[in-house]
């Protein structure tokens, strides 16, 4: 019987053909997705909001992706679940007016307990989303590399960031599927590098050739090393 075929390889084998790292383009599409889901479909749920209360709201980066998707009334309800959360807990534990120099002296201040109730006890669910992508797509490269569609698929595309390269490499197991990965990425990296060297060729102010495809080459470097830019 045929194995079936994993969750996210059809998603890599539509996103590797595209610019850039196909990692990084889909974990922004999943994380884009579950925030549109959230805003246009839970944001009176219970269960959700209890979870916004839990996690104080999104990190600092996903929840300035918020007005992006102009439903500001779904911002403040789940919002205003985080402020209901933030009076309750702060009217629980109240700093103290006055310590004995003894309770300040072993760091025990009340307004120390105030910090750690407020602090989120679950993390931000979209970083949630984007971990659980992330594992899943690099877990498939690592594991599919080696059939025939998804390698040519990888060959032909701009590769993956170093980290999600890196991310790829300790998810595998078979050193053979490795090997075949890094010869890739690393023909990819010669192909850039050969653009980035011709891009400084031109810039030599003793030089006077008109530039092409390779003005981009220093982004694309940036975006290779450290990951595709977030929109």
């Amino acid at each position: 019987m045929t194995a079936p075929t994993p969750f996210g390889y059809f998603d890599l084998l539509e996103a590797l053909p595209q610019p850039g790292c196909a990692v990084c383009r889909l974990l922004d599409h999943d994380v884009d997705r579950f925030l549109d889901t959230l805003l246009f479909e839970f944001p009176v749920d219970p269960i959700m909001q209890n979870n916004f209360r839990d996690s104080r709201g999104l990190c600092h980066e996903h929840s300035w992706q918020l007005p992006g998707y102009n439903n500001a009334l779904a911002s403040a309800i789940l919002y205003n679940a985080v402020l209901d959360e933030m009076l309750r807990v702060s009217a629980q534990t109240t700093p103290a007016e006055k310590q004995s120099t003894f309770a300040r002296l072993r760091g025990s201040a009340t307004h120390s307990a105030l910090a750690n109730a407020l602090a989120p006890s679950k993390p931000c669910p979209a970083c949630v989303v984007r971990s659980d992508a992330e594992k899943r797509y690099l877990q498939v490269l690592g594991e599919m590399i080696g059939e025939e569609r998804l390698r040519d698929a990888f060959r032909q595309s701009d590769g993956l960031c170093l980290p999600h390269f890196r991310g790829t490499l300790l998810a595998m197991r078979d050193p053979d599927s490795a090997r075949l990965i890094t010869t890739m990425q690393r023909e990819i990296w010669s192909k850039l590098k050969g653009e980035l060297e011709l891009f400084l060729h031109k810039m030599d102010a003793h030089y006077h050739q008109q530039i092409g495809g390779e003005a981009t080459s220093w982004l694309r470097a940036i975006a290779r090393v450290t990951g595709e830019k977030r929109d």
